[in-house]
């Protein structure tokens, strides 16, 4: 057993805990409550230790961190709306424009109807497969957000909101897309990089791709992601002019 000194977050008392931990100056610890403290470079007095009582001293554990689900690659405003690439554990790239509270699509999901009409875009190009065949097969003759707007494999997300930590902490409502289709190969090397003990998963997918290659797949880089952001210029109200609503 170690005997260490840690303090509470906004404190300057330190007091003495026992671990089995290996832990070292900065480090973070739980106790039984589940409350944060960071450990101390100042030594124990092992006999205070022995005269207290060493099996009366909480007990606490090194506090381990754990491993995102992505990382922020970059994070930028464009044509006055807030951006986001990120990277994320099973190895591609996704990109976000968020939308404040007072954009007429705030809170509305990419499968909601916008108060433009099919005849109105014939000749716009609707970005991925499924927006597509949701285009064929929808009967209302209104299109979709997910049909309207151009990125990569079409917009694959919508949330956010007040108090909201994805992908960034904020108030706004995210549209994004993701560069995981048909023809998107993984980032592997950098996924290695980023999330260490996750290296073993990573070089099996690398032999299994090695070895059935998919033809022409691309690995969608951090500079592709942000030109898609841009592209998607989502929500301009100049695209339909000030005087038409977007929403029913």
């Amino acid at each position: 057993m170690n005997y260490i000194k840690a303090k509470y977050p906004n404190q300057s008392r330190q007091y003495i805990f026992a671990t089995s931990d290996d832990v070292k100056a900065g480090d973070m610890v739980l106790n039984a409550k589940g409350a944060k403290l960071t450990v101390t470079d100042e030594s124990v007095d092992m006999k205070w230790v022995a005269t207290y009582g060493a099996d009366k001293l909480e007990v606490v554990k090194k506090y381990e961190d754990p491993e995102k689900r992505y990382i922020i690659e970059r994070e930028f405003e464009h044509a006055g709306y807030k951006c986001v690439v990120i990277f994320g554990n099973v190895g591609h790239r996704c990109g976000y424009v968020g939308i404040p509270k007072n954009h007429p699509l705030y809170g509305k999901d990419y499968g909601d109807h916008l108060e433009i009409k099919k005849s109105d875009v014939v000749d716009r190009a609707v970005s991925g497969i499924f927006p597509l065949i949701g285009v064929c097969l929808d009967e209302d003759e209104r299109i979709r957000i997910e049909a309207y707007f151009q990125c990569h494999g079409g917009i694959t997300y919508a949330g956010g909101g007040e108090h909201s930590d994805y992908p960034i902490e904020s108030d706004l409502w995210w549209f994004g897309f993701d560069c995981a289709h048909y023809g998107d190969a993984d980032d592997l090397d950098r996924a290695i990089d980023l999330f260490p003990s996750r290296k073993d998963m990573y070089l099996l997918k690398k032999r299994v791709t090695s070895r059935y290659p998919i033809d022409e797949a691309v690995i969608r880089t951090e500079e592709y992601v942000t030109d898609e952001c841009k592209k998607l210029g989502l929500l301009k109200q100049k695209h339909f002019g000030a005087e038409r609503n977007f929403t029913r």
